[in-house]
Order: C-alpha cells, then sequence, then structure tokens
C-alpha cells in the first residue's frame, strides 16, 4: 500500500464483513493514533495487534503490509519487519458477522472508513504466512494504543453474531 500522510483513524484497507459502524470479522486499517493495524473480532470483543506508526506506514513510499492471526497471537508486519511483538490471543474469530463480503479500501458497514491511497497485490491466506526474516529488527509499536477492546467499546469494536475458530492473515503488498 501507499499513501502520503496518515488518512486518520479507521480507514480500511481491507475488511472482512462489516456489522454497523462497528466491526468486521477481521481487519487492516488505519488504527487509534492513525497508523496500521490489523485485529481479528469474535462475538465478545476484538483482538489487536500492536499499531505499526504512522510515520513508517504513511510516508508516500510503497510498503508491503502482513497482518495475521495463528491462533495465538495477532500481528502485524511491515516490510517483512514484525511490529512490537504481537498481541496474545485465543479467539474465535466472528465470520458470521453482518455482512460476509471480502472489501479493499473500505469497510461496507452504516458509515463511511473507506481508505484513499494506492494498494495493489491484496492475497487472503488460510494460514498464517511464513514467518519474516529474523534479522529484521523488529518495529516499535505506537505506545497507549489498546489491543483488546469488548464488543461495544467503540469505532471498530460493537456488534455481535456466530464464530468460527480459523487462522486468518491478510497480505498487500506493491
Amino acid at each position: 500500500m501507499r499513501r502520503a500522510g496518515s488518512p486518520g483513524r479507521w480507514r480500511y484497507v481491507l475488511s472482512k464483513g462489516s456489522v454497523g459502524c462497528d466491526r468486521s470479522a477481521y481487519g487492516l486499517y488505519s488504527g487509534w493514533a492513525g497508523g496500521m493495524s490489523f485485529y481479528v473480532s469474535s462475538a465478545s470483543y476484538y483482538t489487536i495487534s500492536p499499531e505499526a506508526p504512522s510515520a513508517v506506514v504513511w510516508d508516500g513510499a510503497w510498503h508491503h503490509v502482513v497482518g495475521a492471526y495463528d491462533g495465538a497471537r495477532v500481528r502485524l508486519w511491515v516490510d517483512g519487519a514484525q511490529v512490537g511483538a504481537g498481541t496474545p490471543a485465543n479467539v474465535s474469530i466472528a465470520y458470521g458477522i453482518g455482512s460476509k463480503g471480502v472489501y479493499l479500501g473500505t469497510y461496507r458497514g452504516s458509515c463511511e472508513l473507506g481508505f484513499k491511497g494506492d494498494i495493489d497485490d491484496v492475497r487472503i491466506l488460510n494460514d498464517a504466512p511464513q514467518q519474516p526474516d529474523p534479522g529484521l529488527p523488529v518495529i516499535p509499536p505506537t505506545p497507549g494504543t489498546p489491543t483488546q477492546l469488548p464488543v461495544g467499546g467503540s469505532a471498530g469494536s460493537k456488534g455481535s453474531g456466530s464464530s468460527s475458530q480459523r487462522s486468518s492473515s491478510t497480505t498487500t503488498s506493491g
């Protein structure tokens, strides 16, 4: 993906399903501080990867971004480097919530949370991707951003639905 300057909070590069203006089964989006995050949601709460700082992803250059949940941690990588250590999680992703489509560059709920920027070469996999080069430095996450919130807590965190245990990953590159 590519964009110069943060798009603001909660602008979706990719979303799977939607409930009102609340949440998706999973989403790759500009997070709480306007950087980049990946989350998965259950019927009770949603778990968010550590947020990549805005300056790392919104510098006008192309970035390869991967969000994944492997059944143990929700993680985000930017250009092969992991952001933080991931967020511990043992959740069943609520795949059956609201609409069931996969949406690129937007969130198809009851609000406008579209991403304005460039997106290229999107892949959605059933399994978490191979771990990137362990020799790359870890990207320090944006301090003070939440990593788990109850359903109904704030934008990107409300709704309900049935759930099904699966891992999910999303890859975008340019």
